[in-house]
């Protein structure tokens, strides 16, 4: 095992609904914005990114641009849905 795989993974959320991607950026260059952030802050580890929201009023160009740069999308239609999902991932996550 590398030094950077034995570093914790990172796990990024990203609203696509309150956090757009802005008309004129490359959504391809989201994934590496966010590597080049993180990077900055914490060295190289191992990142995962969602991206959630209510994927249905999403163009599918745009989220096939998404996806094929690594970001998992995850649908998450309601709002309280979204909390619900955040809450059920990291409460086991805090707990270990």
């Amino acid at each position: 095992m590398t030094e950077y795989e034995s570093k914790p993974t990172t796990g990024v959320w990203w609203d696509i609904n309150t956090c757009p991607v802005p008309k004129d950026y490359d959504p391809s260059r989201v994934r590496p914005s966010i590597e080049a952030a993180l990077f900055k802050l914490m060295g190289p580890h191992p990142v995962v990114i969602y991206c959630v929201g209510n994927l249905e009023y999403i163009s599918r160009s745009l989220l096939e641009k998404i996806s094929s740069s690594g970001i998992l999308l995850k649908h998450t239609p309601l709002r309280l849905v979204n909390h619900l999902f955040y809450l059920s991932f990291f409460l086991p996550l805090i707990n270990t």
